[in-house]
């Protein structure tokens, strides 16, 4: 089911210009992390939409109630990142489901 999922991702994601880099991103490694207590708690989101232009993706994410939406986050963020970002997904989605079996939507 998560190759099933990451071949539609990769086609919702797929853009019609080629955008390459010079050189290639280093792989994501643990930092340290500082921000406000609230921020550490995260929110919860249950709706997200993704938009994006040729040099930026939009992400939002939603918690939504009965009739009632909230934004609860915006991320901006270059196609690169957002490249990134759906492979660490991928990847975890697979090791998720390795583990607790088949993520059904």
């Amino acid at each position: 089911m998560a190759k099933k999922l990451k071949k539609k991702l990769k086609k919702k994601l797929k853009l019609k210009k080629k955008v390459t880099t010079p050189e290639p991103l280093p792989p994501l490694k643990a930092m340290p992390i500082m921000a406000k207590g609230e921020l550490l708690m995260g929110n919860y989101c249950n709706v997200a939409s993704v938009i994006h232009t040729e040099r930026e993706f939009v992400l939002d994410f939603f918690f939504k109630i009965v009739e009632q939406s909230s934004l609860v986050s915006r991320v901006i963020t270059s196609p690169q990142h957002t490249k990134q970002i759906y492979e660490v997904l991928g990847t975890n989605i697979e090791q998720y489901e390795k583990k607790f079996g088949e993520i059904k939507v």
